[in-house]
């Protein structure tokens, strides 16, 4: 098919629960970097704690920012990562 392969990593947070959560909130990223501190810190902040986050990355050229941004928020989110 096309010359460039895509490679799909899925990371699971350790906090992250094996339970069905009431509600899943999907984060897409494409350069996005600079915001996502502040959208994963008003995510976590809510009274409401039946939740999962879940953050995509779409081989957004700021990935490898991203990717830094969200160490602190990978124990307790789903981070999946489309690379090329």
């Amino acid at each position: 098919m096309g010359g460039q392969d895509n490679i799909l990593t899925k990371v699971v947070g350790a906090d992250v629960t094996a339970q069905p959560p009431a509600v899943s909130i999907i984060i897409p990223n494409y350069n996005t970097a600079k915001y996502i501190s502040e959208t994963l810190d008003s995510v976590f902040a809510q009274t409401f704690t039946d939740f999962e986050v879940i953050v995509i990355n779409d081989a957004a050229p700021d990935t490898e920012e991203l990717k830094s941004v969200l160490g602190p928020y990978l124990s307790r989110i789903t981070f999946i990562d489309k690379s090329i």
